[in-house]
């Protein structure tokens, strides 16, 4: 089984990979694939700051279904005397069900500064990109 850290340096690979095989053939010369090949390490730590965005996007809708483990968890615990249900997860459930208002509040308070870091990391790395384009002055 592959750890996370590795899953997430293969995913930004292929992201990298991805935007330099649909940038090529966009370019019509071989100064301008050049250039997109120069501009590639700059992109990377806006490419890993916009992956964070995205996790963190998709963190809330997650956390906010979490909330709903504690009265799951308290009814298993009640039916747990009928077949098939069983009071060891429902315990589980109840602790998860616990965490989760505050795992909620984290992710919805640090969003902003997600999106502050991403939107820097882009600014910051566009007039980067655009000064390998223009050439040295």
């Amino acid at each position: 089984m592959e750890s996370s850290s590795w899953k997430r340096r293969r995913l930004t690979r292929w992201i990298t990979a991805g935007i330099l095989f649909a940038a090529l053939p966009a370019a019509a010369d071989a100064a301008a694939a050049a250039a997109v090949a120069q501009a590639a390490p700059l992109a990377r730590p806006a490419l890993k700051k916009t992956v964070a965005l995205a996790r963190g996007i998709v963190a809330i809708p997650q956390q906010a279904a979490n909330l709903l483990c504690l009265p799951w968890g308290v009814v298993e615990c009640v039916c747990s005397p009928l077949p098939g249900v069983e009071f060891m997860p429902g315990l589980r459930h109840i602790g998860q069900g616990l965490l989760a208002p505050f795992r909620f509040v984290d992710a919805v308070v640090s969003l902003p500064v997600k999106v502050v870091d991403a939107v820097e990391a882009v600014a910051t790395a566009l007039p980067d990109a655009a000064a390998l384009r223009n050439g040295p002055r």
